[in-house]
Formats: C-alpha cells, sequence, structure tokens
C-alpha cells in the first residue's frame, strides 16, 4: 500500500496523521495514540483495510520528551527545510521517526545525510551501510543524500595532532550546513550528560548541549572552511538512549551499526572513560540510569545557567 493511500485510509477513519509515523508497506507506527484519536474500534477497521499497526510504548515515551522539547524550544518554523545528520544507528533512526509526523504538522522538510567520513583509507559505512540507510529512509518515505568527504579524519587527526571525533564533527557539520541553514543531530540525554562532564574534567566549565544552538560563523583550520551562522537542533536530547535502544525492536526496524573505534561503548577515548565512570557511579549508587542522567541533567542544566548569570554581571 503506498503512503498517500496509508494517509487516505487514516482521513477516512479519522485518525489523525500528525501523531503516527507513517511507513512503506502499509505500516503506521502511533507517537501519541491519544491524539491520534487511534481507538480500538479505528485500530480495527484500519487492520481491516489492510493496514499494519506497530505499537511501540518506547518510542510513545520518546515522542512525548521530545515534542517537548520542540515545543518549549520552537525548533522548528512550518514549512521550513532542515538537513538532517543521519547515521542509521538507534539514535538517528529514532530521531527520524518522531520527526517524521512533523512534514504533515508542520509541513517540515527532512532531508537526511550519510556522511561516510573516512579513517585512514577506509570507509566507516561502505556500500553495505549505504544500502542498509537508504532502505531505512526509504521506508519513512524519505530519500537519503550520501556523501563522501574528500578529507581522511584519520591522517587529518594525525596532522594536527587533534581528537578524531573533533575532526569528524567539523567535517559533518561542514556537509550537513552547505544543505541547510538549520541543521538536526540526534545528541540524546546520554550524550548531553557526558558531553557536559567531560569538559568539566578538562577545566573548561560546564557545557551542557542545548537542545536549540545558535552558532555564529567561524574559520575552520582543520578542514579549511569558512562556517557561516548555523543553527543546530537537536529534538531527543532529553531520550535516554537506554530508550534508544529498544526503539529498533519494537518497531522492526534493524539499525546499522558502522564500524567506528571512536564510538565504541568506553571507548579509549576521555568520553568513553567518562562514560565508563558514569556507569560506575550508577553501580556503586545501585541507580536506575535514566533517573541518574535525568538528575544529573537538571543539575548540570543549574549549573550552565550560573555560569551565564555570572558573564553577565562581568
Amino acid at each position: 500500500m503506498r503512503r498517500e493511500e496509508v494517509l487516505e485510509e487514516l482521513r477516512d477513519v479519522g485518525v489523525d496523521a500528525r501523531y503516527v509515523a507513517v511507513l512503506e508497506e502499509g505500516v503506521i507506527v502511533p507517537l501519541n495514540p491519544r491524539r491520534a484519536k487511534l481507538t480500538e474500534r479505528r485500530r480495527r477497521r484500519l487492520e481491516r483495510a489492510g493496514l499494519t499497526i506497530v505499537r511501540s510504548k518506547t518510542l510513545e515515551r520518546a515522542s512525548v520528551r521530545a515534542h517537548r522539547v520542540i515545543t518549549r524550544y520552537e525548533l522548528f518554523e512550518p514549512r521550513e527545510e532542515v538537513a538532517v545528520g543521519f547515521s542509521g544507528g538507534k539514535d538517528s533512526l529514532t530521531c527520524l521517526l518522531v520527526l517524521e509526523p512533523l512534514t504533515r504538522r508542520l509541513g517540515l522538510r527532512l532531508r537526511p545525510v550519510l556522511i561516510d567520513v573516512r579513517l585512514h583509507g577506509e570507509e566507516v559505512w561502505g556500500s553495505e551501510g549505504r544500502r542498509h540507510c537508504e532502505e531505512l529512509c526509504r521506508r519513512l518515505g524519505l530519500e537519503l543524500e550520501y556523501v563522501r568527504p574528500r578529507e581522511d579524519v584519520g591522517e587529518l587527526a594525525e596532522e594536527h595532532d587533534e581528537s578524531p571525533c573533533l575532526i569528524c564533527s567539523l567535517i559533518r557539520r561542514r556537509e550537513l550546513r552547505e544543505r541547510s541553514e538549520k541543521i538536526v543531530l540526534a545528541h540524546t540525554l546520554d550524550d548531553a550528560v557526558i558531553t557536559a562532564l567531560a569538559t568539566a574534567v578538562k577545566g573548561e566549565g560546564v557545557k551542557l548541549l542545548p537542545p536549540k544552538e545558535r552558532l555564529e560563523g567561524m574559520v575552520s583550520r582543520y578542514v579549511n572552511y569558512e562556517f557561516p551562522p548555523t543553527t543546530i537542533v537537536r529534538p531527543i536530547v532529553r531520550v535516554p538512549e537506554e530508550w534508544t535502544a529498544r526503539v529498533p525492536e519494537e518497531t522492526g526496524l534493524e539499525p546499522f551499526n558502522a564500524d567506528c573505534p571512536y564510538s565504541k561503548p568506553y571507548a579509549a577515548t576521555l568520553r568513553g572513560k567518562v562514560a565508563h565512570g558514569l556507569e560506575w557511579l550508577r553501580l556503586e549508587l545501585s541507580m536506575d540510569r535514566v533517573e541518574l542522567l535525568d538528575r544529573l541533567w537538571r543539575s548540570l542544566k543549574k549549573a550552565c545557567e550560573g555560569e551565564e548569570a555570572d558573564d553577565r554581571e562581568r
């Protein structure tokens, strides 16, 4: 069943398509069943019409958090086009599922982009990753743009004696910025907390990844690029990875795990070591991981707001 037919069927039955993700082959994934008006009677009618309804309680919880962030921080404007960094992993897949209904609610135009960086001559995603990510986007009714940057992350990192992760992030940001003034990154609650703790360990203060960030122009000697002003939005920054890890299994959408040595859990980087320390702390406190991350987010956010107030006073 084509997407247009699915949307027409939803309208006929009385289900609000602005609160469900619509996949190819007649599959719908409710993000907010109540607002979608997806009653049991309507569900049965849709199933009799040949549609498949896939419930993911985890995705529904993630969607509630994400849309609070989207609304509170006004992440998107109606009918605007945004470049979405897409890796095919659990986080970017969850992010795209959350955003797909906004193509109907806000007329948002999503432009998913896979940036296949190289490490010492080896592509991280390669042809297999490209095909997998293209298929995931196709199922969401989107067309993936595949980009192969000219630089080699490993070689540049060695040349400048810099972190490969920093070089990679600059290359990815450049490619996304060349496609839209506003770029979407699938940073999670874990990413935000670990980044803030890592910057604190380096003595750089507390830098919590904000849901919406306006970056003024800058010149990077690492990638030889003059970055124009850019808006970065992070819709799932309040969603823990414990949830994004469950979404693929519950929705039947298999993620692609790129073979990057720097993105492995507890990799031998500062972020990896902080993540390891965070897990040790959770075990020592016998605490639920999501609760610990939520508490740290709130505390770090207060610390960041305090630093901003101090800067204004000075």
